[in-house]
């Protein structure tokens, strides 16, 4: 007979299909067995099944309603189900049950740290820690809630709090931490003694890996970079978007996504339409209605579609800022719902109560994504556009808006959705963003009076080997050239102007733009650079659109993949496909034969500033236009019950 000491046993040896098994025997004989249930249920969140889990914890819970333990544990299980306000109310039983119940205060403040509840999260946290100093998970979320707050010497003093963690739980939670702060040294210095001492080190590795792009550290990104494609080879799960930031093969994107994605779960079913709705109702999902790329973007589209035709519903899934592009964002939609706070759960039954027929999920595996609320079936269409630009790897996304250079017919199959090719390019861009009419002076941007301005203000993870050295050539051979970036942390521009050294360049030629308090002091600026500079494998994208919106050409390469093609595509769509090499020889001679001819540059800005008023990139209407004819096709096929197919746009 099957023993529940023999479970554990083989539990603590990693055996957990042998565990399992004894489980199941027991419960077979006796379902009310508290512990097999128990068991089972932490054997099913290793195995990253938490419904399954849920539904042990729920049965203990059922069984003994007045059990901390369980309500605790179900509680966890909760929050893994993006359910904080359920999560919340177990761990508030539990407390009130025990009190002094350090591990329920932490839950309770992880709870209200998801619904964006932070000081009380922080109250939770510091109560946690009344009757557990080194608590861990405490010191973890008090630190990470700090950050949120922006009170980052707490923060950082918090973590001195944490113990010299030798336990590989405990030190990947302060190095992630850690380099959510900045402290890219400290958190290199956690991940390498992971590598060291667990048995799974590859989440340290791809810790190191996004440490070393962030500070463009070329030679400290060569061994993570090795460990990640080595996991991608053996199918072990990698974050898509630090895939799409290393690798140029589309099929590792694909198969990176795939092994990521969420199953997708039951859904009932939609009642078959009658016909299409005098206004189709247009759900854009989005973490991101916020200070950043994807709100700047956005806002306009969100503005002019056709309010004859579609109804605009805004589902924000990520923190509230209070800025000035939220308000803009929530103006801009019929509807706007703040979801940041429920469950994915909630999500779905008010996009069933809105009877929503198109879902446009903004975010994907961006920052602060919750694919499993399309899992679900939030509508009877559903498509990915604009947020992450590649593959989702799922079932449940049926259509990906695209354009035909960035993902040319060739690479179809490196798709799980059916494309839908727009006419002009897939971006869209806010025609009404104001650029300052006073330019500042090269000497208060700290460039020389005098020389050319090579130009990129791309984030630092986009800046390549390869790319860079390309650069420094170019500043060997352009006399009294500099290179325009942007500041976006003092260990990448330090380590960028050891490169710089290294390759012959004074690093004083390296000049890096500070932030601005307005984006229309950022767009003035641009003015003063001469070329914008793109990177490979991944592309300028918001950074490319800015440039060309203020007038400031963009040289670019065709790369291989989504990412690496952006810039292709805006450049076809306002006419200058001059701009655009083949490969990083033709980029790097392109850039030193424009440097070299101010007349041949002239008629290039010339050119831009003309068709920035008469090519479709910035033509919002033509572009509104476009996008709202694809979802009708979309909704077509729906209603005509035929499967998602790949279909193009017709241009005007």
């Amino acid at each position: 007979m099957a023993d529940i000491n023999d479970a554990m046993s083989l539990y603590r040896q990693g055996r957990l299909n042998e565990a399992e098994s004894k489980c199941e025997v027991i419960l077979g004989r006796e379902a009310r067995h508290i512990d097999a249930l128990k068991l089972s249920g932490w054997i099913k969140v290793q195995r990253r099944a938490p419904a399954e889990a849920r539904g042990c914890f729920e049965r203990i819970v059922a069984i003994e309603p007045n059990s901390v333990d369980a309500l605790h544990n179900l509680a966890f299980v909760l929050m893994m189900l993006n359910q904080p306000a359920e999560a919340l109310t177990l761990s508030d039983r539990a407390l009130a049950l025990a009190p002094d119940f350090a591990g329920a205060w932490v839950s309770r403040a992880n709870a209200l740290f998801a619904i964006q509840q932070l000081e009380d999260a922080l109250a939770s946290y510091d109560q946690a820690l009344t009757f557990a100093s080194d608590n861990v998970e405490a010191l973890i979320g008090r630190g990470s809630t700090l950050a949120k707050l922006g009170r980052a010497a707490e923060a950082v003093a918090t973590l001195g709090r944490i113990p010299v963690a030798h336990d590989p739980n405990t030190l990947y939670k302060r190095a992630a931490l850690q380099q959510s702060l900045g402290l890219f040294g400290a958190a290199e210095h956690d991940y390498r003694r992971l590598t060291e001492i667990s048995a799974n080190a590859l989440p340290a590795w791809l810790g190191l890996l996004a440490c070393a792009m962030e500070t463009c550290d070329f030679r400290g990104l060569v061994a993570p970079r090795e460990k990640m494609l080595a996991a991608l080879d053996a199918g072990q799960p990698v974050d898509p978007f630090l895939v799409l930031r290393v690798s140029s093969d589309p099929a590792q994107h694909l198969k990176c996504t795939k092994a990521a994605a969420p199953r997708a779960a039951p859904a009932t079913p939609f009642a078959a339409p009658k016909g299409r709705p005098s206004r189709l109702r247009v759900a854009y999902v989005s973490p991101d209605f916020r200070v950043h790329p994807v709100a700047y973007l956005i806002a306009e589209l969100l503005e002019r579609h056709d309010r004859d035709r579609f109804e605009i519903i805004g589902i924000s899934l990520g923190p509230p800022d209070g800025s000035d592009i939220r308000e803009r964002v929530v103006k801009a939609c019929d509807q706007f719902h703040d979801m940041s706070a429920r469950s994915d759960d909630d999500v779905v039954d008010l996009s069933r109560r809105l009877n929503v027929d198109i879902a446009v999920d903004l975010a994907v595996y961006t920052e602060h994504a919750r694919l499993g609320v399309l899992a679900r079936r939030v509508a009877p269409v559903q498509a990915s556009y604009l947020g992450y630009l590649g593959t989702s790897g799922s079932n449940f996304i049926d259509y990906l808006l695209c354009d035909r250079i960035v993902v040319p017919p060739a690479q179809q199959k490196f798709y799980t959705e059916r494309l839908v090719y727009l006419p002009d390019s897939f971006m869209i861009a806010d025609t009404t963003q104001p650029i300052a009419d006073a330019v500042p002076s090269r000497s208060e941007c700290g460039l020389p009076e005098q020389g050319f301005v090579f130009c990129c203000f791309n984030k630092n993870y986009k800046i390549s080997q390869p790319v860079f050295e390309i650069w420094m050539r170019l500043l060997r051979s352009v006399e009294g050239s500099v290179l325009w970036l942007s500041a976006n942390m003092e260990r990448g521009c330090d380590q960028l102007r050891r490169h710089a050294e290294a390759q012959g360049v004074d690093p004083r030629r390296l000049v890096f733009a500070p932030g601005v308090a307005h984006r229309a002091q950022h767009f003035a600026r641009h003015r003063l650079a001469d070329l914008f500079l793109d990177t490979l494998p991944y592309n300028a994208h918001t950074t490319a659109s800015d440039a060309l919106f203020t007038g400031l050409p963009v040289l670019t390469v065709a790369g291989s993949t989504f990412v690496g093609r952006v810039a292709t595509s805006m450049l076809h769509a306002i006419g200058l496909d001059e701009l655009v090499a083949r490969d990083l020889q033709e980029y790097e001679r392109l850039a030193l034969a424009l440097a070299r001819d101010p007349a041949r540059l002239g008629a290039l800005r010339t050119k831009l500033a003309a068709n920035r008023r008469t090519q479709p990139l910035f033509d919002i209407d033509r572009s509104r236009r476009n996008v709202e004819r694809a979802y009708d096709q979309m909704f077509d096929i729906y209603r005509r019950g035929d499967p998602p197919n790949h279909f193009s746009v017709a241009a005007e």
